[in-house]
């Protein structure tokens, strides 16, 4: 969440790392050079399709020593993902609110989740279970829920 939200553990690192990775490589290209990037999403979706090596660190718990790996490279995957699941009015609604509600302070991945599950009608537990607990890739309607499907 940028420098103004500090994670209350490691296992929240997602909380920043994930960010971080998301601003990089989606939300700077989308907006700086028109990348498509449910295309980049679908795109790299499918180079991993299958790879269990990729999936097996969950995002929620790394795990000690393990704490600056997934979260770069399944962190903007998963976010971009929980865009579509929500819609982008509600995505950056949530996040700069959830931001602005923990700024200068420390938040966990549970308050997150507890967060957005919030501003959705749909329950989010089975996505964000599928995405952040799970060391398997999530299933299909996880994977490309809203406007990435196909």
């Amino acid at each position: 969440m940028g420098d103004s939200v500090s994670v209350r553990q490691w296992s929240d690192v997602c909380l920043n790392e994930c960010f971080a990775s998301y601003t990089a490589d989606y939300l700077w290209p989308e907006q700086k050079d028109g990348l498509d990037v449910d295309a980049e999403y679908r795109q790299t979706i499918q180079k991993y399709q299958g790879n269990t090596e990729f999936w097996q660190i969950p995002l929620a718990n790394p795990g000690a020593g393990t704490e600056f790996t997934s979260v770069y490279y399944r962190g903007p995957l998963f976010l971009h993902a929980l865009r579509r699941q929500l819609g982008d009015p509600v995505f950056f609604a949530a996040v700069r609110d959830f931001n602005a509600s923990h700024a200068y302070g420390n938040a966990s991945m549970p308050e997150f989740r507890t967060f957005i599950q919030s501003k959705s009608p749909t329950n989010l537990a089975p996505f964000f279970d599928a995405w952040l607990n799970q060391t398997a890739q999530p299933p299909d309607e996880y994977l490309y829920p809203g406007t990435l499907r196909s």
